[in-house]
């Protein structure tokens, strides 16, 4: 079966979905209008016939799929599976391929169910007023066109699960929950990258990190973290960790990046930024050396790094969130941080390093036994091609 992966080939989530898939025994090919090839996954670029600046943007998607359809039907593609809704099922669907599948991912629907202007577009945190609600209205709906006409939808997990239903009318029949798991190289690491990987992000040998590894914008609550690292290195104690802010690919907000810029000169070998996204092996090396975790997405699906974190046994600090209620126990898999202000973060992360052999004893347990039946991702890959082969044959 050739399965077409409609997403970036330069997004780590996307390379370890199209590698499980073909460990699963798919054919894999990546459409998107990047230049990037991978060594292990066909990946296909198409012109962008309407671009701005030189660059694609999202009316390259929306005027875009006639080509992608072409060169579908040229591949002899069988099943097309967009990772998000907008703007790669949208991509799709205006391609008018018969089978897509239609992968939902955190922001797809959180960002437009009725809760969403509450929790996400609070005027300290994003651009308020009619320009927004007007683009989040339209956005909508093409959403909801894309998971209507989609043969099938998958979700990350149950909280976007039920939003779907909920809030877009999408059949349970035709619903599937999709939990993706955690890459090989951050499964069984590489420890011997470990030197090689402190030394190119300038961090002195034999530190411990404390990792914020999910992206330097305010939807990630950057400025409280950056805040609350401030506060902590100020005070001078555990000399032996080193905090690590990362921009994990995201386009990092100007603002939060010169105020990391500056933390990382004004307390070297103790606070590093790191704005270009690792490999999968380089932050497997990173993890092993993991102490403690921070997330704190103002919304989320299935979350990567909180599944990576517990896979290493750091401890994971993270914001009171519905997804998280859902993956985790307080206490029992991780620490939650309420309210979530730099202030709590700082005295919640001095009293974890304080007394870190008693918190890793008491969540390390919990964690690594959700690790051994949920972190392996060929389950789900092997699953996803089952359900494909089903719309397949009910085609023929």
């Amino acid at each position: 079966m050739h399965i077409a992966l409609l997403t970036l080939p330069g997004n780590f989530h996307a390379q370890k979905w199209a590698r499980a898939l073909q460990a699963a025994g798919a054919q894999v090919s990546i459409y998107s209008f990047e230049d990037t090839q991978l060594p292990d996954v066909r990946c296909v670029q198409l012109r962008a016939r309407v671009r701005r600046r030189g660059r694609y943007h999202f009316l390259s998607y929306w005027w875009g799929g006639a080509d992608l359809r072409r060169q579908l039907l040229a591949d002899g593609i069988d099943v097309v599976h967009a990772l998000h809704l907008t703007p790669f099922g949208i991509w799709g669907m205006h391609s008018g391929f018969r089978l897509l599948v239609a992968g939902a991912l955190g922001a797809d629907v959180l960002e437009y169910v009725p809760q969403a202007p509450a929790v996400a577009y609070g005027a300290t945190r994003a651009q308020a007023g009619w320009l927004r609600a007007l683009k989040r209205a339209w956005f909508g709906r093409q959403v909801r066109t894309v998971v209507h006409k989609a043969r099938l939808v998958t979700a990350d997990n149950r909280v976007l699960q039920l939003a779907l239903q909920q809030h877009m009318g999408v059949s349970p029949q035709k619903l599937r929950l999709l939990p993706w798991g955690v890459a090989d190289a951050i499964r069984k690491p590489d420890t011997g990258r470990v030197p090689a990987v402190f030394q190119h992000l300038g961090i002195p040998p034999g530190q411990r990190l404390i990792l914020a590894p999910r992206g330097a914008t305010a939807f990630y609550q950057a400025d409280t973290i950056l805040e609350a690292f401030a506060r902590f290195l100020s005070q001078g104690t555990s000399p032996e960790h080193t905090c690590v802010l990362m921009s994990a690919g995201y386009a990092a907000a100007p603002p939060l990046a010169a105020q990391a810029e500056f933390l990382a000169r004004q307390y070297p070998g103790r606070m590093v930024w790191v704005p270009a996204q690792l490999d999968a092996e380089d932050m497997g090396a990173l993890w092993t050396q993991a102490d403690v975790c921070i997330s704190a997405p103002l919304y989320d699906g299935y979350s990567a790094t909180v599944a990576e974190a517990r896979v290493a046994g750091a401890v994971l600090l993270v914001n009171d969130i519905p997804a998280y209620r859902e993956l985790l126990q307080p206490d029992v898999h991780a620490r939650f941080v309420v309210p979530f202000s730099a202030e709590n973060l700082t005295q919640w992360l001095q009293d974890t390093l304080a007394h870190l052999p008693a918190w890793q004893a008491r969540l390390q347990p919990a964690n690594r036994a959700w690790a051994a039946q949920h972190a392996d991702m060929q389950p789900s890959a092997e699953a996803f091609l089952a359900w494909c082969a089903e719309l397949v044959g009910n085609r023929m």
